[in-house]
Parts: C-alpha cells; sequence; structure tokens
C-alpha cells in the first residue's frame, strides 16, 4: 500500500513538473514573439505592410511639401517592408524610403538628375484602384503567383501599376496594369 502512494505521488509531481515546464516554455515563446522587432522569419507577402500607400504619400508631401511625386514602389529589403517614394523640385530628384511596418522615414537621399525619371509624370492617387483588386488581376494571369513588389506611376498620360509575381510553374513575371482602368498593359518574363 505504501508503495502504491510513494508510485502515485512521485507519478503526480512528474506530471506536475512536466505541466510547468509546458507552461513556461508557452510563456517563453509567447513573450518573445511579442518582443521581436519588424524583421520576422515567418513567411509574409506584400499585404504585411501595415501602412497604406496613402499614408507613405501623406508622410512624403509633410517632410518635402514642395515635392511633385513621381512614383511609389513597395518592396521587401533585408526582409523589411520598404516604401521607396520618389519626386521632383524643379530638376532634382528626391528618393524617399518609408518603413511600410510604422510610419517613419528611413533615409532621403537627393540627386540632381536621373535619366530614368527625366520624363516622369506628376503621379496623383485619385482614381486608382486598389492593390488587392490589382493582385486579383495579376492572380488571374499567374494563378500560384507571389506578390512580391509593386511599383506605381504614370507614362505617356497613363497611370499604370508595375506588379512582379513569382510562381513555382512559370517564374517570375512583371505586369503593367492599366491603375485606373485595370487592363493588361503588358506582361514581361523576367526569369
Amino acid at each position: 500500500m505504501f508503495r502504491k502512494v510513494v508510485k502515485l505521488t512521485l507519478t503526480g509531481l512528474l506530471l506536475l513538473t512536466l505541466a510547468g515546464c509546458s507552461s513556461s516554455n508557452s510563456q517563453q515563446t509567447n513573450q518573445s514573439s511579442t518582443n521581436s522587432p519588424v524583421k520576422q522569419s515567418q513567411p509574409r507577402d506584400i499585404f504585411t505592410a501595415k501602412i497604406s500607400l496613402t499614408q507613405a504619400v501623406k508622410l512624403f508631401k509633410q517632410k518635402q511639401p514642395n515635392a511633385t511625386l513621381l512614383q511609389a514602389t513597395l518592396q521587401q529589403e533585408h526582409g523589411v517592408y520598404t516604401y521607396h517614394l520618389i519626386g521632383r523640385i524643379h530638376q532634382h530628384f528626391i528618393k524617399m524610403t518609408v518603413n511600410a511596418m510604422r510610419p517613419n522615414v528611413i533615409k532621403t537621399t537627393h540627386q540632381a538628375s536621373s535619366s530614368t525619371l527625366a520624363n516622369a509624370e506628376p503621379l496623383s492617387l485619385t482614381g486608382v484602384k486598389s492593390l488587392k483588386i490589382m493582385s486579383t488581376i495579376a492572380h488571374n494571369q499567374v494563378k500560384d503567383g507571389k506578390l512580391l513588389r509593386y511599383t506605381l506611376g504614370k507614362a505617356n498620360s497613363v497611370t499604370y501599376y508595375d506588379l512582379t509575381l513569382k510562381s513555382p510553374s512559370v517564374g517570375t513575371v512583371q505586369l503593367r496594369l492599366d491603375a485606373k482602368a485595370g487592363d493588361i498593359l503588358q506582361r514581361n518574363q523576367l526569369h
């Protein structure tokens, strides 16, 4: 009888110890995930961005009130999504990098001229379809594609999205879509 009591007591202590270890492990896991930086190893996509394009443009205009916005790109760099906003003041170009997870400017650079943007037209977000709508149109073209980045710009009086998708079946594809009508303007196979 004494052996049974000792055996039950030891079994109970072992179970409580294991339960305590399990509980402390889950607390450590929860604590480390809440204190982790913006850069995470979990798979994320472009829709992970917490700052909208409109918010990024507003921040750009606050910091550069005399600049005309020419182009906006959202992409992942070093595990973090960032907006790259390009504007012009007279013949000088400004490139502002904005964290897409928090509304703060990471870097601003100035350039005297740019051959690629010399003929760029001023960009307005008025009438532009949402990225989610554009993504749906793109996924109709590249069924299993993951949206890696997008650029919003304007050329020949047409506001466009350049969407870059990576697909296991067809490789990397860039689609240019009319940002207001949703029409596919161009498709390029990159890889």
